[in-house]
């Protein structure tokens, strides 16, 4: 995939250097590419670029995606503040535009990076928001994924109790689903297990931690 994406690479450059339309369109698959091959200092170089395009054009719609995918590139380098700021302009435009499921979208990672930089309330009320949304919409996938910030942030404003219960509820969704992500799964149960401690319910989260032992080493070893 890097060798594709590094042909694309000139061929954007050549496409630009001759004012060609196609030339933003191309760069956003390339973006996109990058992502896909983890490069995600490249992923955000490239997108920074189309946003200004797509701005210079007047297309916010474009310049949402860009900044979205900007943010998920922050998020996976652990720059958390960065990732905020990329997510929330992209919610503006997109709140502009009144797509409504793009917002809860932001809303959603917006809630997980606040969450990391340790502002449990601006979380919590971000990772309701995108719940409220993903519910009204019967999104059961997406609104799985806004459950699971609400309970990393109801643990974190130490609301343990509802936030157990809002880990639980995603547990019971994903263990259900025919494909299990067992990644998915074992990060949920960690969480668990760490609430249960704070609980004083060792017993349970020993029996969970052992469970994920079993896995993890299968994993492992694969």
């Amino acid at each position: 995939m890097n060798e594709a994406a590094n042909a694309m690479s000139k061929a954007v450059e050549l496409l630009r250097e001759t004012k060609s339309p196609m030339a933003i369109e191309l760069a956003c698959t390339l973006g996109e590419w990058w992502f896909n091959s983890k490069e995600y200092d490249k992923t955000i170089d490239c997108m920074n670029q189309c946003v200004q395009e797509h701005l210079i054009d007047g297309n916010d719609s474009g310049a949402a995606n860009d900044l979205h995918l900007i943010g998920c590139a922050y998020r996976e380098l652990k720059n958390y503040d960065k990732s905020l700021e990329a997510f929330r302009e992209a919610r503006a435009l997109f709140k502009r535009l009144k797509e409504v499921i793009n917002v809860a979208r932001c809303d959603q990672k917006i809630a997980h990076c606040l969450t990391e930089l340790g502002d449990a309330e601006g979380a919590l009320i971000a990772a309701q928001k995108s719940l409220d949304v993903f519910v009204t919409a019967h999104d059961h996938r997406r609104e799985t994924y806004s459950m699971f910030e609400l309970g990393k942030a109801q643990i974190a404003s130490n609301l343990n109790e509802e936030g157990l219960m809002s880990l639980e509820n995603v547990l019971e969704t994903v263990t259900e689903s025919e494909f299990k992500d067992f990644e998915f799964i074992i990060d949920i149960e960690r969480k668990i297990a760490l609430v249960l401690r704070k609980l004083d319910r060792n017993d349970e989260a020993q029996e969970i931690e052992r469970r994920l032992d079993a896995v993890t080493d299968v994993i492992d070893e694969a």
